[in-house]
């Protein structure tokens, strides 16, 4: 899900809360995988996630 901030706009589900206590703080990490293979052809989707969580 692209935005899980927007559960409740987007498919009227659940609201939507993160609480972030004094002192805490929150990371948020999107990526986005661009593929330009020949038609037909799959990225190695595993092997892309697996590099993307590995960067600080």
């Amino acid at each position: 899900m692209a935005n899980p901030f927007g559960q409740e706009s987007f498919r009227k589900g659940p609201a939507s809360e993160v609480t972030v206590k004094p002192g805490e703080s929150l990371r948020l990490r999107y990526g986005v995988l661009l593929h330009s293979g020949p038609p037909g052809a799959a990225p190695d989707l595993k092997a892309a996630f697996a590099d993307f969580v590995s960067q600080p």
